[in-house]
């Protein structure tokens, strides 16, 4: 999503970006974050994406019942759903038969939404509450989003910092304090709760710049570690004594592969209409990439490698994986083998070639009838092998 990249990049505030998601009103093309509300077309998913992405909690079995592991209550789940209470989302039109979906959007009336299958049947009618806080006063007329987007993303949120800092850190560890990333709870307690709170404090403390919380965590002696095992540091991982070998997910592979090959990532194959596939999956090029390789899964693990033979085989035989006219644009002007393979190594695997690698693989070309192909050869294994599809 183009919007969002661009958030993203310009290091928009993560305060002001959730603001913008869970307040946006308009259409589509007028406001791209509108799609966060219409991705999520109903009272109850909406408040279960709040929780989860930006509180970093699981509101979802409270949704029923009061959750039978923690003391959040059913009224405490339904008080926070309130404040989506009056959101109308448009339906999208079909596009196969001309709809035009950049101009559905959001809106929020002044009273109940009366939109078809809106509230769940669960749905209980209570006054807006602050999770856990107080209840605002709300008048009939005014729209509550944005009430409740001043208190989600305030520094004195005992969620907010904590959830993204989390999140981040697992990104880059492969592991959170806290895990699954957006259950954090007192009976799921963080690994290492001091750190976690420190960090979340100069997180709110810098006015949520997401550009220097990475730069923090990076610069740190934590992330710097090799993920060599030694005496002593080859046991729990959630001790993070080093780091962790990481899988990259399918989007990255993906993205990866297109990069080598000279392809923006979001470039499609030829004859690729993309769009939507069935039950709404992205069905361009990189969509249909993704649902392969993530086999029915919700999302990749990053510290387990669950790809299995048909990923292998797909990704053996896949142009994203074959391009021989990226050898040539990858190596440049140089000629020598030596040069070339350095090259090949450096745009692939960001290393040089060991000695053995060069002397061995330079036999191969010295062999082969036509060097483009040796060459070629050598990429396309570089980009099966498990070195590329793994963060070290």
């Amino acid at each position: 999503m183009k919007w969002l990249e661009g958030e993203f990049n310009t290091n928009t505030p993560w305060d002001k970006l959730v603001t913008s998601l869970v307040t946006a009103t308009g259409t589509v093309e007028a406001n791209p974050a509108t799609l966060y509300t219409l991705s999520n077309r109903s009272v109850d998913k909406l408040t279960d994406s709040v929780g989860q992405h930006f509180m970093g909690i699981q509101l979802m079995c409270a949704q029923c019942h009061n959750h039978p592991f923690t003391a959040w209550k059913q009224s405490e789940y339904w008080g926070m759903a309130a404040f989506f209470s009056k959101t109308v989302a448009d339906k999208p039109k079909n596009t196969n038969k001309g709809g035009d979906n950049t101009q559905i959007g959001v809106h929020e009336g002044a009273g109940k939404s009366k939109v078809k299958d809106f509230f769940p049947e669960s749905a209980k009618t209570v006054p807006a509450k602050f999770f856990g806080g107080a209840e605002p006063k709300i008048a009939d007329k005014d729209p509550a989003r944005p009430v409740l987007a001043a208190w989600l993303t305030s520094k004195d949120n005992p969620y907010f910092a904590k959830a993204m800092v989390n999140r981040t850190w697992a990104q880059l560890f492969g592991l959170g304090f806290v895990n699954p990333v957006d259950d954090m709870h007192e009976a799921n307690p963080a690994s290492h709760p001091d750190l976690l709170a420190g960090l979340s404090q100069s997180f709110a403390d810098g006015g949520f710049d997401l550009k220097n919380l990475y730069r923090v965590i990076c610069n740190s002696r934590t992330y710097q570690r090799s993920s060599k095992p030694l005496d002593g540091n080859d046991a729990d991982p959630h001790r993070f004594a080093r780091m962790a070998v990481k899988v990259l997910t399918p989007e990255q592979l993906f993205d990866s592969l297109a990069a080598v090959n000279g392809n923006s990532a979001g470039d499609r194959g030829k004859g690729d209409k993309g769009g939507a596939g069935p039950k709404g999956q992205d069905n361009s090029t990189r969509g249909r990439f993704v649902a392969f390789f993530l086999a029915g899964a919700e999302e990749a693990s990053t510290t387990e490698y669950e790809a299995g033979i048909p990923q292998a085989l797909k990704l053996m035989n896949s142009r994203q994986a074959v391009n021989p006219a990226a050898v040539k644009a990858l190596a440049g002007s140089a000629t020598k083998p030596a040069e070339v393979l350095e090259k090949l190594y450096l745009s692939t695997l960001a290393r040089r070639p060991t000695k053995d690698e060069v002397v061995r693989l330079s036999g191969y070309v010295g062999k082969a009838t036509n060097a483009a192909d040796a060459y070629g050869d050598i990429l396309w294994a570089i980009l099966n092998s498990s070195e590329f599809t793994m963060c070290k």
